[in-house]
């Protein structure tokens, strides 16, 4: 038992600890698997029996295989590297595709169609009643490429080894048989196809050259070039000369538009561009200017009478009819002129149109015999290829059987000797082995979701209080409850001692004369505490009063007083029903030490009113006055209230008692904060361990089993009954 140095400090846990439920290391992960080793045990146990029966009782399943080789047709093998790979141990691409197709194609169902029907499956009794027949053959089919290499294994596994051997030869034959029907079947039916397609491509061939040539003779397809070739130079220079004529039609209009504005503004035609480049014209104004010069010049020398000045007169009068008449003359040229252009530019307009439509003629006979001539061309194509096909299979309809791939048995299916399954040890060391991983993550969850108390940091973390020590378990004698008496140079006896020292060290429990021992639930060990804790102190030679104030329960009174337990007693004393005095009630169950017992007494029908009168703490305090040391085994906080009507007791100071994988952390602060409450004077923690937790590597836990509660008949016998487990095997 590990003491505590310094019992009445305060414990250094926080709430974060607290908190922090599931953070265990790996030395309590191992802990914790060490301590449900029995389940461990009992999980691997069951099925490894499990599975000793299935593998014995099983009916055993025969695999017989046969080995094949398998290769593409364009890979031919020629030394045994190619057979089992490169080199390095590595297939190209195109031969591992062409295995995996082949594998496939072993369990498609046209083939397992015929082994179905070959050894007639339909009238055997695993057959009979199949809803997919050729899916459960295919299961019982094993088809496996020897790796890096091209050789198949195929088998068949079934109850007879002679019927697997049988059926693997017979599927691995048909395959063969099956892929060369299906390669010169293929061949055969693809040539005669493209043979027929052949002669009629020929005849439409024929036609459409027939066609092409025709036309040709039709159009006289070289005349109609060269008539186009004239035709596009005639049309570029009609373009040339259409483009004069609307020029010349532009100025003359543009002419004859000048003359009617002059005339509308009564100007002189003669002075109109047009009619100054009219040379005669010009010729009769300088003639006319010269007589007028004349005239001018005579009129000057000899008068208006005279004869030159007639005359000059009658020149003039001459040139201005002249110029008159001339000028009417140009006005008529220049309107002829403007006609013939636009003559001339319909003439042309119309010479351009006849030309475009000859040649759009001359397009379309083109565009015809173009289309033709593709057509030809077309059909060329596609006879040529079709003729380089028919060539192709006629060559692969001579070549071998084995172009398209080479198969064949290499080593043939011969009856196994032994069964493939149930494969007994495997079977078993994978039951082992997942059985033991399995018991371990079940433990291992179970430790992560245990809430219970384990350690001494877990108690004292729980109850914000000092513990005062830690109770192992011991078998060193058969009345287990009284091991601190029958045993006392044992641990059990020595680390009662030590919870002893540590309250007598304790500012909070030195001076106590009071002391009451209480837990959370029943079963907790809260009794043996006390128990033993009195014997420890009697043993040191202090008087010591051990008070048996369960009233309910009554433990200490049935370890103690054995068949005398309706006897008078505490129940009695507090509700005043009898005459005696403590002395004459109590007893003194061990003879060589100064402990007195005072028994619980008749269960009353009311302990909570009993323990929480007013004579209660007078009866107390009396007894503190007696005694060096009064110990009370108080009634499980969180089950009843007995317990805190105790705290009205003065000097009555609380020693809270938990069990190791028993108690649950919550329980504890429950307990302890239950009593803060009420003001009650809790001292410090007891973590007690028990029969079934000192065997789990090191944890303890109690494992009464106890119901708490009235009715407790059961109970008497039980208390002072050795389990059977104790005393089997144990001489009389």
């Amino acid at each position: 038992m590990a003491n505590n140095p310094n019992p009445g400090a305060q414990p250094q846990g926080n709430d974060d600890e607290r908190s922090d439920l599931f953070e265990i290391d790996l030395f309590g992960l191992a802990k914790a698997v060490l301590k449900r080793w029995k389940l461990c045990a009992a999980i691997v146990g069951s099925v490894t029996i499990l599975g000793l029966l299935y593998c014995f009782m099983a009916t055993p399943v025969y695999l017989a295989s046969c080995r094949m080789l398998v290769e593409p047709g364009n890979l031919k093998v020629t030394t045994i590297d190619e057979v089992y790979g490169s080199e390095f141990g590595r297939d190209s691409g195109s031969r591992r595709d062409f295995i995996n197709t082949q594998m496939k194609l072993m369990t498609s169902d046209h083939i397992l169609a015929r082994i179905y029907e070959r050894f007639d499956f339909a009238k055997k009794p695993d057959f009979m009643n199949a809803r997919e027949p050729l899916a459960k053959l295919a299961d019982r089919i094993e088809v496996k490429q020897v790796p890096n290499t091209s050789l198949v294994d195929v088998g068949f596994k079934d109850p007879d080894p002679r019927f697997s051997a049988e059926v693997s030869n017979v599927l691995a034959n048909t395959y063969i048989d099956d892929s060369r029907q299906r390669s010169t079947g293929f061949s055969e039916r693809g040539l005669e196809k493209l043979q027929d397609e052949l002669v009629n491509m020929e005849r439409d061939r024929f036609a459409a050259i027939d066609k092409l040539n025709n036309f040709k003779k039709l159009h006289d397809m070289l005349s109609v070039q060269t008539e186009n070739d004239l035709l596009v130079a005639r049309l570029t220079a009609l373009d040339a000369a259409l483009v004069d004529a609307k020029q010349s039609v532009a100025n003359s209009r543009a002419a004859v538009a000048a003359i009617d504005e002059w005339k509308r503004q009564g100007l002189r035609l003669d002075s109109i561009p047009e009619a100054i480049q009219n040379p005669t014209l010009t010729n009769f104004k300088v003639v006319r200017l010269q007589a007028q010069a004349t005239l001018v010049k005579s009129l000057q020398d000899f008068g208006p009478t005279h004869r030159s000045v007639q005359t000059q007169r009658q020149v003039i009068a001459k040139m201005d009819q002249a110029i008159e008449d001339e000028t009417e003359n140009s006005l008529i040229s220049i309107r002829a002129k403007a006609e013939e252009a636009a003559v001339r530019l319909q003439l042309v307009q119309k010479e351009i149109d006849e030309a475009t439509d000859k040649l759009k003629g001359l397009d379309q006979i083109a565009d015809a015999y173009r289309v033709l001539e593709d057509n030809l061309k077309a059909k060329e194509k596609s006879y040529q290829y079709v003729l380089g096909r028919v060539g192709e299979l006629q060559i692969a309809k001579s070549a071998d059987a084995g172009a398209g791939g080479t198969f064949q048995v290499i080593v043939p299916a011969t009856p196994p000797q032994r069964a493939a399954y149930p494969q007994k040890v495997k079977t078993m060391l994978i039951l082992i082995l997942a059985s033991g991983v399995l018991s371990v993550l079940i433990c291992l969850v179970l430790e992560l979701l245990d809430k219970t108390v384990k350690t001494r940091e877990d108690m004292e973390s729980c109850a914000k209080l000092p513990i005062f020590g830690e109770i192992p378990w011991s078998h060193a004698t058969e009345r287990t409850d009284f091991v601190g008496y029958d045993d006392p140079k044992g641990a059990v006896a020595e680390a009662f001692r030590a919870l002893r020292t540590s309250l007598s060290l304790s500012p909070a429990s030195s001076k106590a004369k009071l002391l009451a021992v209480t837990s959370s639930v029943p079963s907790e060990g809260k009794s043996f505490v006390a128990l033993n804790l009195a014997l420890t102190y009697a043993r040191g030679g202090k008087r010591v009063l051990l008070v048996d104030c369960d009233m309910r329960r009554r433990r200490l009174t049935y370890l103690l007083m054995a068949d005398k337990c309706e006897m008078p007693g505490l129940s009695n004393l507090l509700a005043g029903t009898v005459t005696e005095t403590v002395e004459a009630l109590t007893v003194k169950p061990f003879s060589d030490m100064a402990l007195t017992f005072l028994p619980a007494g008749p269960t009353p029908p009311n302990p909570v009113e009993l323990l929480g009168s007013e004579s209660a703490p007078a009866f107390f305090a009396g007894l503190e006055s007696q005694y060096d040391l009064v110990i009370v085994d108080t009634a499980p906080v969180l089950l009843v209230s007995d317990t805190l009507n105790l705290t009205a007791v003065a000097g009555l100071k609380f020693l809270v008692v938990g069990q190791c994988l028993k108690t649950e952390k919550k329980q504890v602060e429950e307990t302890c904060d239950a009593l803060r409450r009420v003001n009650a004077e809790v001292v410090g923690t007891v973590l007690q361990q028990g029969e079934k937790a000192a065997s789990e590597s090191g944890y303890s836990d109690y494992g009464y089993g106890y119901k708490y509660g009235y009715g407790y008949g059961a109970d008497r016998a039980a208390a002072a009954k050795t389990p059977w487990y104790r005393r089997f095997g144990k001489k009389a």
